[in-house]
């Protein structure tokens, strides 16, 4: 911190006292106001949820209140131990009751985004902002008067120091309004294109001028005779907006500070620059203590008090003692002219006591006599009034009668006229009536002979269908009893049938001869933490999975070989379902597993693909049947006994993308080995976490909230993507579906069947409706909301979809057998 003084000046500021962030443990610069009694300022930290009150002559702090913390700037009310906390939408008044605060009222004003209030220095009023381009006072029953005159918003308000009928308001529609309270109008208006950014304007109260001064985002500080409506000075000379300009009350300087912290002391005089001040502040602000030569800076979470001193200063108190010095008088005589001056004054006080009394009596008279004559002449006038109305009435009355009696008599010649016209008209359709009725009766009944004959030929096709159904059940379940019969090389499920592979070791040649050397041109998908996918050619078309060697990194095994066979190879090897990915080899020298190519793509290339899709759309009966096969594969993940006894395997990555389609449109759930590697993960160190964190964080619409809060990992997660993507499913939208199905799920069918993808074909409501609300279940963000996978009872996820599957099976037999009549 640094001052300069102009040639010739012997002024300084010199620093008093320093709160630092650490005493106040504020950040940004706060904004504080004075106590007009005490040594005290009281600010709201921005953001913090407190008021604080410190003695800023000894740096102490004297309290510390929690409040809401929308509160950003505070007010002492020196009439009253009163504090006003004001936000960007309100004022709340507190009082101080034994060192505690307690709220007396809460003031709505209307948005506001700067401190736009001023308490009056001796009567019980407030000054506020009010709905942007009003100004409201407010007493202390906190009734208001709103000054209407400004069209845009107000940016600042102050009370004149001395003449306390008046303040000022200054707004964005380039004009300063000066109020009179008691008149409840404008006295002056300046206008100036300058005006729209002031910040900061305030009264003069020395040499009875009629004088404001103001600041703002326009580096210069301007000083206004406001009843000519003229600038008669510009302060330039800052390098960034003026934030705080203000009179002395004590001294005759002006003095101002920009948001770069430089404060400038000015003569008030002839409006000259006798000092710089940097207080290497930003945005900071700047007010005077009432009492003193001292002044009080706040910016950057700090709060700096200085004092001016110098030559300049120190010359008043010796300007009066030479007022002192002059003849030279016993002490009998000053006593003797003191005792007569004293006599001469009460004298004095006690005829102006008089005369004021006399003045007031006769100004209370006339005032009486006045408001009887005004009382007489209210009378008379009502009167008046009165007997003209009635006069009016009167008339209107008797014009009113006459018009009602030719109404009348015109409606009743009316009604006649109509009344023998519907006579002719009823007649008239009564025949017609007659002829319609007769032929009527011919057509109905010929049209009842056939709808009788068409109702005993679908009576009938309805049997054979029903037959039909019976015949197809019997033959589904003959195959399945002849399939089960003939071991393990075979598994059937929902009519498909798959050969197990034979699991073989390769080399890493026919890896790298398959995929051309793991060309990047072969590579599928974005890839993750744990490893790549490329598109490979054996003995027949394959999927190779590379695991990166940053998974293993932390493993005794230099060549990682033994933990990727026992911990990944093995397992996949054990896990054997119909809707799991087919695992047909490894190669362990290149830490790679090979699986059988989905043929049909994954869900999100029949649904979501950004190009438009590219096989095709999937039926809704598919859909749905495919959902009920991925919660089947699922499910055995879960299971309490899976292999090596590793306990439930929790997928962690349930999404349209790992659903892949292989012959007929079977399901198969993928990354199977990603979910191992992320078992064996979360049973290692922090280090060895990163790569699952990364994982299930990557798709973030699938992840349970649980997880994202508290890194919960469990079956509820697997339950709640699945949830997602359900609705995804059905919707045909990759985001918000939960949001888009919840919205409608429990309007009328029409406005659910509007949110369910219209490239699925005609959906069956009743059944998507049911799949919907399980959907919604399983995507509780409560997750003692959401249904268990295989829970005892008809309300488990499995159960619910078993019961879909079987619906949608035997409507698309329905299907192929009406087709093949």
């Amino acid at each position: 911190m640094e001052g300069d003084c102009n040639p010739g000046s012997m002024l300084q500021l010199v620093p008093k006292l320093k709160m630092t962030k650490a005493d106040i443990g504020a950040g940004g610069a706060p904004w504080f106001n004075l106590h007009p009694h005490k040594p005290w300022l009281v600010f709201a930290p921005p953001s913090r949820g407190s008021l604080q009150v410190w003695d800023f002559e000894e740096g102490k702090r004297v309290a510390l209140w929690s409040v809401d913390s929308s509160y950003w700037y505070a007010y002492f009310i020196g009439q009253k131990d009163w504090i006003v906390a004001e936000s960007r939408e309100q004022l709340e008044v507190f009082e101080l009751q034994n060192s505690t605060l307690q709220s007396i009222v809460r003031l709505m004003r209307g948005p506001s985004d700067l401190p736009v209030l001023a308490v009056h220095p001796t009567s019980s009023y407030l000054l506020s902002r009010f709905e942007r381009n009003d100004v409201a006072l407010w007493d202390w029953e906190w009734e208001k008067i709103v000054f209407k005159g400004h069209s845009n918003r107000v940016r600042a308000v102050a009370f004149h120091p001395t003449e306390f009928n008046l303040f000022a308001s200054s707004s964005r529609d380039s004009t300063i309004k000066v109020w009179d309270m008691e008149k409840r109008s404008v006295m002056h208006t300046i206008q100036d294109d300058c005006i729209p950014d002031i910040w900061r304007l305030q009264f003069c109260c020395k040499f009875e001028k009629p004088l404001l001064i103001t600041g703002g985002s326009t580096k210069v500080a301007r000083v206004w005779d406001y009843q000519q409506a003229s600038c008669i000075a510009k302060l330039e000379g800052h390098k960034g907006g003026v934030r705080s300009a203000f009179f002395h009350p004590h001294i005759p300087y002006i003095f101002t500070m920009d948001r770069d912290g430089e404060i400038k002391v000015w003569n008030e005089l002839n409006y000259q620059l006798v000092l710089s001040y940097s207080t290497q502040f930003t945005y900071g602000i700047m007010a005077p203590c009432r009492n003193s030569n001292k002044i009080v800076a706040s910016g950057d979470g700090e709060i700096l008090v200085l004092e001016l001193v110098g030559s300049g200063i120190v010359e008043f108190p010796r300007r009066i003692e030479k007022l002192g010095k002059g003849p030279t008088f016993s002490k009998v005589d000053l006593e003797d002219k003191v005792l007569h001056m004293q006599k001469c004054q009460k004298a004095l006080d006690e005829l102006r006591a008089a005369q004021r009394i006399q003045a007031e009596s006769q100004a209370k008279a006339l005032e009486e006599a006045r408001c009887k004559t005004r009382e007489v002449e209210s009378m008379l006038q009502k009167e008046i009034t009165a007997r003209q109305e009635l006069d009016r009435s009167c008339k209107f009355c008797e014009r009113l009668v006459t018009d009602r009696i030719e109404l009348i008599e015109v409606e009743r010649a009316t009604r006649a006229q109509k009344l023998e016209t519907l006579s002719q008209r009823v007649e008239e359709r009564e025949g017609k009536l007659q002829q319609f009725t007769e032929r009527s009766c011919g057509k109905l009944s010929e049209r009842i002979r056939l709808l009788e004959r068409e109702k005993a030929t679908l009576a009938e096709k309805l049997e054979k269908v029903t037959q039909r159904v019976e015949e197809l059940e019997c033959e589904l379940k003959g195959i399945k009893t002849q399939q089960a019969a003939q071991g393990s090389h075979f598994v059937v499920d929902d009519g498909s049938t798959e050969k197990t592979l034979s699991f073989r070791e390769y080399s890493v040649e026919e890896l790298r001869d398959g995929t051309e050397n793991f060309d990047e041109k072969w590579k599928r998908g974005d890839g993750d933490p744990y490893g790549c996918c490329f598109l490979g050619k054996l003995a027949s078309p394959v999927w190779v999975r590379k695991i990166s060697p940053d998974v293993m990194r932390d493993r005794d095994d230099p060549n990682h070989a033994t933990w990727f066979k026992t911990n990944v190879v093995e397992r996949l090897r054990l896990l054997h379902h119909p809707h799991l990915l087919t695992l047909m080899g490894a190669c362990y020298a290149d830490k790679c597993l090979v699986y059988q190519r989905a043929a049909n793509g994954s869900v999100m290339d029949w649904i979501f693909s950004r190009d438009g899709p590219r096989r095709g759309f999937l039926p809704w009966y598919v859909r749905l049947r495919l959902i009920a096969q991925v919660a089947r594969a699922l499910s055995f993940l879960h299971s309490a006994h899976p292999p090596l006894g590793k306990g439930p395997i929790i997928h962690g990555a349930i999404k349209p993308a790992n659903i892949l389609l292989v012959d007929k449109l079977v399901a198969k759930l993928g990354a199977v080995d990603q979910a191992l590697i992320q078992q064996e993960l979360q049973e290692g160190g922090q280090s060895q976490r990163t790569a699952m964190l990364m994982r299930l964080e990557h798709d973030s619409q699938y992840v349970a909230p649980e997880y994202l809060r508290f890194k919960i990992l469990d079956k509820g997660t697997d339950i709640y993507a699945f949830g997602i993507t359900v609705l995804e499913i059905l919707t045909g939208k990759l985001s918000d579906a939960y949001e888009i199905v919840e919205a409608v799920v429990d309007d009328d069918h029409g406005a659910f069947l509007n949110v369910l993808d219209p490239n699925a074909g005609g959906w069956d409501a009743e059944v998507a409706e049911k799949v919907a609300r399980l959907g919604l279940r399983c995507a509780s963000l409560d997750r003692r909301q959401r249904p268990d996978m295989t829970m005892a009872g008809n309300e488990s996820i499995l159960s619910i979809l078993e019961r879909v599957a079987l619906e949608v099976d035997l409507a698309d037999a329905v299907e192929v057998a009406s087709q093949n009549r």
